[in-house]
């Protein structure tokens, strides 16, 4: 398939807000525990947490396909560390510093390490060390923010950039074997390459669009299944991941020849994706409290959807009173600093 020059595909907007949903799911069943759910319905709430594998595979095919054309172009590279800063940290500080705080004043709340300098360091800069994490959904975005490291360094040189990432990738597939608990040695970091690969065959090459997306969605169900979703191995992951980069790169190409279109809901919830990720842990837990507390009982199934309506709301609240101004905000100051720059022939 033919460049069609557009960046923003709606239906990648689609997936993570669909991704982010699952994660909720999975947190939501996983914190209410009981025997009133069908073992089927069970294991498809459960494997809510794949949505994670999905969001991995997503950032590799956005990357690559908004950035493709900064690869050897280092003087690309400061602007695209800023906006990476910009998309990532504020609203995640947002949400952080609140919970250091009262990690701080109520000491029964969290983990004592959550309290301990260097435990609170590595959970501002998303280095470092990645367990335990204040924030407990933060895991994924050290591995998020390794990879935009490592993807600056292809923008700063093709060359150098190409060979380190191809490096890394090869630790990672070793440390199949090896089983080194390191977070930067990750077997799931492959799936960042997926989504690259991805991007590139969509970019590249015509694809039938329609069976890729279908069969990605037959092999998502197929290991949702056959695999424990709740202790899904190394070969459970890269099953979800090849499943994921299918229904990415049928989706994305489908939406590129003009035969798939999104209403604006769907839009929105891809847009509020980042925050419902971030919130919705907070949210789960208050309401599992409350629920302990109710006199009359809840099974998991209402409570699963309580948590839903609930995180949806406060994500869009936070979203449009915070991470929206925020990003406008950043984004202005990034762009004022780039026109400057420019003027100034830097």
């Amino acid at each position: 398939m033919k460049d069609s020059g557009r960046n923003k595909i709606q239906t990648l907007e689609l997936g993570r807000g669909v991704a982010a949903l699952g994660v909720v799911v999975f947190h939501a069943a996983y914190a209410m525990p009981a025997d009133d759910l069908a073992p089927l319905l069970e294991r498809f709430f459960l494997a809510g947490q794949t949505g994670i594998y999905f969001f991995f595979v997503l950032s590799g095919f956005v990357m690559f396909w908004v950035h493709e054309k900064d690869f050897g172009r280092p003087e690309q590279a400061p602007k695209y560390i800023l906006k990476r800063i910009n998309r990532i940290y504020p609203i995640y500080w947002a949400i952080l510093i609140p919970m250091l705080l009262a990690y701080q004043i109520l000491p029964q709340l969290g983990l004592p390490e959550f309290r301990e300098a260097g435990t609170i360091v590595s959970a501002f800069l998303l280095a470092g060390d990645i367990n335990p994490t204040p924030l407990t959904v933060a895991w994924t975005l050290f591995h998020e923010m390794l990879f935009y490291v490592i993807f600056g360094v292809v923008i700063l040189s093709r060359r150098w950039g190409g060979a380190l990432f191809i490096i890394w990738m090869v630790a990672c597939l070793a440390n199949i074997w090896m089983g080194i608990e390191f977070y930067p040695l990750s077997p799931v970091n492959i799936l960042f390459a997926f989504g690259a690969a991805a991007a590139w065959i969509v970019r590249n090459r015509s694809i039938a669009s329609r069976t890729w997306l279908w069969s990605g969605i037959a092999l998502f169900v197929a290991t949702v299944l056959f695999t424990d979703a709740f202790h899904m191995g190394t070969l459970g992951i890269i099953l979800v991941g090849t499943a994921s980069t299918m229904i990415i790169a049928g989706s994305a190409a489908l939406e590129l020849r003009g035969t798939l279109e999104l209403g604006r809901p769907w839009v929105t919830l891809g847009a509020v994706s980042y925050v419902l990720y971030l919130v919705h842990g907070p949210v789960i837990s208050a309401l599992a409290i409350a629920a302990e507390s109710v006199a009359v009982p809840l099974n998991r199934f209402a409570f699963i959807a309580i948590c839903i309506v609930a995180s949806l709301l406060v994500s869009y609240v936070v979203h449009r009173l915070l991470e929206r101004p925020m990003l406008k905000l950043g984004g202005a100051a990034i762009r004022s600093w780039d026109e400057r720059r420019a003027v100034s022939g830097a």
